[in-house]
């Protein structure tokens, strides 16, 4: 898929986020990728995290375990939570929730 391509899901048109091929962990200096990782975390539901691109232990290593909580990877598995966002993460992080977000809405928001 393009870089610039976009899905349709619940939420609207997104941009899927591409693996960096590396973990996304507190202090990562990659502001673009972090940032993104945050509006996706708010738009979600598992924020409030401010999307400054920095990766903070307070709010989003926080956020990002509570998406692991909620969240299997593709396969239904339970993801490990340890608020870092490697392969598997960003796999379910940007391909499952697209089918899951309906159950999400659901549960979680309504």
């Amino acid at each position: 898929m393009p870089s610039n391509a976009t899905v349709s899901t619940p939420l609207g048109r997104v941009t899927p986020l591409a693996f960096p091929g590396r973990i996304i962990k507190v202090g990562d200096r990659d502001s673009a990728i972090v940032a993104a990782i945050q509006h996706r975390l708010n738009q979600l539901g598992c924020g409030p995290v401010e999307e400054t691109g920095i990766f903070d232990a307070e709010k989003t290593k926080k956020a990002v375990k509570l998406f692991q909580a909620r969240f299997p990877d593709v396969n239904g598995l339970p993801l490990t939570m340890d608020g870092k966002v490697g392969f598997y993460y960003m796999e379910c992080y940007v391909w499952y929730w697209f089918r899951s977000i309906k159950r999400f809405t659901s549960v979680y928001i309504s």
